[in-house]
């Protein structure tokens, strides 16, 4: 990738520079209001250990961190116990295959490293992310989507700025979206209706998010689209009742015709993600499927309340992730290499204002999946951080950028992050 060409050049400034703290890469998102955020994202050393670890076993190492941008629902934001999810597990996996992890994205709790006890030992990973629980995959009435925060607001990451995918500049993306258009019964048409489902099916929507994120990437770029776990009828109706008042499928009694229709609704899903990335693929762009359905058992545990895994399930998932993003990193040759056409993006705007990067959906009759089970925490938002990157000049003339963290302590970075 287009990063690794820096490598040498990044390995003999860390070791000349090693009594010199690690840059921080500031990052910013413009609100509602048009006010700008900054966020401070602290690059630590942390994945350094596991990489010359791996180096040590002979596995193949890359000396430039991936950056990764994960990006869909609560199932990538981490739903159960806001600890991240199946990340965690992915970045560990990472690891262990020896290749460093840059984890991007405008959501980090203000902290590129945070840790996780696991199987009694402690596992440290990098939490960024684009995980926004309740999201559809494009916005109609009672959902936020992840087209219109992906694209319809600014980003800031170094000095880069623009839609998402312009200003943290992936090397991957995994994109795992649509259990709650599923959950809303909005895989058809809706007869009738005034917002983007009346106009496009679910896998028109997702083509279009796909075809703009692909217009968005850099060309060495890979983009994962994934298909999504089966949802557990039974123990989810009262998530459901738009089956009932939108296609008029009982919700209540005999639930065999909700479970019929919700399944058969999950299986084109399904199938159509498969036959998208085909065609993407057919057409010389680069993705690769994801197959998280795969992952997760509907009655084997791998469920937390019948939509969003457990820890069980995220550390399938996590495991399943690493391997496919492995064995592109390591063998791309399966994905396409002709030159596509830029395509076509053209969705349907809907005439409200788009949402923040940290909005949630607003509250509706409906049921969504972002309810919370009675027995799991509020969790707390973190306050914004104060400090500033604190600039240091170089014999080029050139600024480093460090962090400042809250404690006043200074962390040694996994890569080097250099502004004129």
């Amino acid at each position: 990738m287009k990063r690794r060409k820096n490598a040498a050049l990044a390995a003999i400034l860390v070791a000349a520079l090693t009594c010199i703290s690690a840059p921080a890469v500031s990052a910013q998102v413009t609100d509602a209001t048009g006010c700008i955020v900054s966020k401070i994202h602290v690059q630590t050393a942390a994945a350094s250990s596991e990489v010359r670890a791996a180096k040590a076993a002979g596995q193949t190492v890359h000396k430039t961190p991936v950056r990764v941008l994960c990006v869909g629902d609560s199932i990538t934001d981490g739903y159960i116990n806001q600890d991240n999810g199946y990340r965690k597990y992915f970045c560990y996996y990472m690891q262990q295959n020896g290749i460093a992890v840059d984890m991007v994205g405008p959501k980090s709790n203000w902290t590129d490293e945070t840790t996780y006890n696991w199987n009694g030992k402690v596992i440290t990973y990098d939490p960024a992310n684009a995980g926004y629980s309740g999201y559809a995959i494009m916005k109609y009435p009672g959902r936020e989507g992840i087209y219109e925060t992906i694209f319809d607001q600014t980003y800031y990451s170094g000095n880069k700025s623009g839609d998402m995918i312009t200003a943290y500049d992936p090397d991957v993306i995994l994109l795992q979206i649509g259990t709650n258009d599923l959950l809303d019964a909005r895989f058809d048409k809706i007869p009738n209706g005034t917002d983007v489902t009346a106009d496009f099916s679910m896998p028109e929507r997702l083509e279009k998010l796909v075809d703009a994120i692909l217009s968005k990437m850099n060309k060495d770029a890979v983009l994962f689209v994934s298909t999504v776990p089966d949802i557990d009828v039974e123990e989810k109706t009262e998530w459901l009742l738009s089956y009932g008042w939108l296609w008029n499928v009982p919700t209540t009694g005999d639930l065999n015709a909700l479970k019929e229709k919700v399944q058969d609704n999950i299986d084109r899903y399904n199938e159509n993600v498969e036959k998208l990335v085909e065609k993407k693929q057919k057409a010389g762009f680069r993705i690769r499927r994801g197959d998280v359905h795969s992952c997760i058992d509907l009655h084997g545990g791998d469920l937390y309340d019948g939509v969003h895994p457990s820890e069980q399930g995220y550390t399938k998932m996590g495991e399943d992730w690493a391997k496919r993003v492995t064995s592109f990193e390591t063998d791309p040759s399966g994905t396409p290499t002709t030159t596509p056409a830029v395509p076509t993006v053209n969705p349907t705007k809907m005439p409200t204002v788009a949402p923040t990067a940290t909005q949630k959906p607003t509250s509706t009759p409906k049921p969504t999946s972002t309810t919370k089970p009675t027995s799991a925490p509020t969790p707390t938002e973190a306050p914004e951080p104060t400090q500033k990157p604190v600039p240091t000049k170089n014999p080029s003339g050139r600024v480093l950028y460090r962090d400042l963290k809250l404690d006043g302590t200074i962390t040694l970075g996994k890569f080097l992050h250099w502004e004129k």
